[in-house]
């Protein structure tokens, strides 16, 4: 698909929400004592697989890095891939509850 909207130069974007880990698997085996790091996947550089497949890449670590990479995908013509590089230690609300029995 990268290869594609290259190609043809559609203006797409691709936001890669990046734990560098099996999110769901990470907390599960928390939620029932098993060693989490089994689920840890060091992640290749998606922004810059993009950019080999001929789009635009960024990394973002933070808000402000994602908000100015998206400017920068507005502003600009042709795909981009963010690689969004977000904590694995952030729970959602219904893992929450369902792995770990707390109520927020």
């Amino acid at each position: 698909m990268l290869d594609t909207v290259a190609r043809l130069k559609l203006k797409f974007l691709y936001v890669v929400v990046n734990d560098e880990a099996y999110g769901a698997e990470f907390h599960k085996l928390r939620a029932h004592e098993r060693d989490p790091q089994l689920s840890y996947v060091p992640g290749p550089d998606f922004a810059g697989l993009g950019r080999d497949f001929g789009c635009r890449g960024k990394t973002a670590r933070t808000l402000d890095e994602l908000g100015t990479a998206i400017d920068e995908f507005l502003a600009g013509n042709g795909p981009m891939v963010i690689d969004l590089r977000i904590s694995r230690n952030v729970i959602s609300i219904p893992y929450r509850r369902l792995h770990f029995g707390m109520d927020v």
